[in-house]
């Protein structure tokens, strides 16, 4: 697993932040110098081109001084760091920022090679547009900056977007990138790689227990140990219909889902990645996001025929 970093404008920060992106194009080759043959350029794969599933890119972004704090542009938070004595300009470019102070993390899971103009539909959308009206016709637009005009398609506002960033006639070359897809997970990439290893000592020490290889522990026990016996929906299958509830899970995890779902409506399951101690749903409607299980229940309470329950919600479809 590798673990680098990568800039991201505030309006592409933001529609992370806001759930909206899961992809990013990057080009796919560079001009390099070659001095072995008198110093002649040659086109070289990009870095971008080594990142496999699994690998991690932590969020480099512009911040600025606000007090004697450092705060990030996109939204105006503050970050909790004090802002470097040794930096002299303000705001500060997205490139000095050390992964100490990264607020997001990015886990690929896809990355292919293919010219820009095969963009999808899907993968547009995926790229961070923002939807402005679904009443007749869906009209999207990037964010700010790049919101002068409308657009009906999404590769056309996509289209826009790219020339914009590198030219006129960058479109028209149709260059090679790579379109990497990820998971946006809301926390410094030290923090991640903390929980992914606690997990993983949960997963290992849970298995021994349901093996029979670790002593001391009995079946009855298992509601320390599995999370199915707990708030989370991890026992449905895919496609089940689960009520967001708004609460449990860490201070974060509830404010990223508040963001994107509404408390007591009901959502599509369609994929469990299940962990002892830390486990992660993605729903139908929020493709490639995950949320934190115990967040979602079931039914009310088990055999429950009341409104909420029986309901689906305007969510559940």
């Amino acid at each position: 697993m590798k673990v680098t970093g990568a800039i991201f404008s505030a309006p592409m920060v933001l529609a992370l932040l806001d759930g909206r992106k899961t992809q990013t194009r990057r080009l796919a080759w560079i001009a390099r110098l070659d001095k072995g043959t008198n110093n002649q350029w040659k086109r070289a794969p990009s870095p971008w081109q080594t990142l496999k599933p699994g690998d991690l890119l932590y969020v480099r972004e512009q911040t600025t001084r606000s007090g004697g704090m450092l705060q990030y542009v996109a939204d105006h938070k503050t970050s909790g760091h004090l802002w470097p004595h040794k930096w002299t300009r303000d705001p500060a470019s997205p490139l000095h920022l050390p992964r100490a102070f990264s607020r997001l993390t990015l886990e690929v899971v896809a990355n292919r090679v293919e010219p820009v103009q095969l963009i999808s539909r899907a993968d547009a959308i995926a790229e961070g547009l923002q939807m402005v009206s679904s009443n007749i016709e869906e009209l999207f637009r990037w964010p700010p900056p790049f919101d002068d005009a409308l657009w009906l398609s999404p590769t056309g506002a996509y289209q826009d977007l790219w020339t914009n960033l590198h030219g006129a006639s960058s479109w028209d070359a149709n260059p090679e990138v790579c379109a990497v897809t990820f998971i946006v997970h809301t926390m410094n990439v030290g923090r991640f790689l903390a929980s992914k290893r606690v997990a993983a000592v949960a997963d290992s020490f849970s298995d021994g227990v349901r093996k029979g290889e670790i002593a001391g522990f009995k079946m009855d026990d298992r509601e320390c140990l599995w999370p199915e016996n707990l708030a989370g929906v991890e026992h449905l299958g895919k496609g089940a219909l689960i009520r967001f509830t708004g609460f449990n899970g860490g201070e974060a995890d509830q404010e990223f889902a508040q963001r994107l779902l509404t408390v007591d409506a009901f959502y599509t399951m369609m994929d469990t990645d299940v962990r002892s101690r830390s486990t992660s749903i993605y729903l139908k409607e929020h493709p490639g996001i995950g949320f934190n299980s115990v967040m979602f229940s079931a039914r009310h309470r088990r055999g429950c025929d009341c409104d909420m329950c029986t309901d689906r919600g305007e969510m559940g479809g």
